[in-house]
């Protein structure tokens, strides 16, 4: 019985915790927090969820559907490269849109970082199955509190806990865990130091 309720909680906690959600909720934030609540931050925001979410995550169904991919989690690690090329590709495209259109420079940047974190992200997971969960939550918390604000960082104290389900459902080990964690954030940090205003 005790079991059960850990599986069910590992489960919603993965739920809760996906990068899909995570793609969906954090721009809103970091977009009105940058550009304030204005016409231009919405159409900031529906750039953000139509090369980043929406135009991968079509993709996604897609190739799914015609079984290149065994499942919309992509839990097979030889079925990430496909994916994670498109999202790098929309990735990049809304860079230089928000380049194009003179966003704010911060929303630049950010866009930027999550570009970059992909990347790097996609070149791990080539070789060793590094938590996506965890470092699309690591990165989009990375940014907020380095850009945002430093309180953001408390949120970090989650991401045992999301271990722990990653772990808890054998999707990942420990250390895939704590280097979705740790890799997002340097990438993060290091970005910013270099290019923030």
């Amino acid at each position: 019985m005790n079991a059960k309720i850990f599986d069910n909680l590992a489960k919603i906690i993965s739920i809760v915790f996906s990068p899909y959600l995570i793609n969906m909720f954090a721009p809103i934030i970091l977009i009105l927090f940058v550009n304030g609540q204005n016409m231009s931050s919405i159409f900031y925001i529906e750039l953000w969820y139509l090369f980043d979410v929406a135009l991968p995550g079509l993709y996604i169904v897609r190739i799914q559907g015609r079984k290149f991919i065994s499942d919309l989690h992509i839990q097979n690690k030889d079925n990430r490269l496909l994916p994670m090329l498109m999202i790098v590709l929309c990735s990049a495209l809304l860079v230089i849109i928000y380049q194009y259109i003179d966003a704010p420079k911060l929303i630049i940047i950010s866009a930027f970082v999550f570009f970059v974190n992909t990347i790097v992200i996609l070149s791990i997971t080539i070789f060793w199955k590094i938590s996506i969960h965890i470092a699309a939550y690591s990165g989009i918390i990375s940014i907020l509190g380095l850009v945002i604000s430093g309180q953001a960082f408390w949120l970090m104290l989650l991401i045992p806990l999301i271990i722990w389900a990653r772990v808890r459902r054998k999707r990942h080990t420990v250390w895939q865990g704590i280097w979705g964690g740790f890799v997002p954030f340097v990438i993060t940090y290091l970005i910013l130091l270099v290019v923030s205003p």
